[in-house]
């Protein structure tokens, strides 16, 4: 799955991506992989923080991935749709280098 670029916030967005940075994990709800959609933001402070970057579904085996963004922090949140438990939220991730 490809992570997309969320729109409204493409000014930002370009400066957080194009690096040679990426964030991936697993999905899980209970114990057990899900398709879930992840939002990846900016966890930088400012006159806008917390702005959401990219958004992607999490795969069959929950895997996930936001390849080619910059070196900073980022809060990764993926979104219970069904409604049945609460978002899981990832804060102060940093990336890791690119293969």
């Amino acid at each position: 799955m490809e992570s997309r670029l969320i729109s409204g916030y493409v000014r930002s967005a370009n400066a957080l991506t194009g690096g040679s940075f990426r964030v991936r994990g697993t999905v899980k709800v209970s114990g057990t992989p899900a398709q879930r959609r992840v939002v990846l933001f900016d966890s930088a402070t400012g006159p806008r923080p917390l702005q959401p970057i990219c958004a992607t579904w999490s795969a069959v085996d929950g895997s996930y991935s936001f390849p080619r963004i910059a070196d900073r922090e980022y809060i990764v949140i993926a979104f219970d749709y069904p409604r049945d438990k609460n978002a899981a939220i990832a804060d102060f991730v940093r990336p890791e280098p690119m293969p």
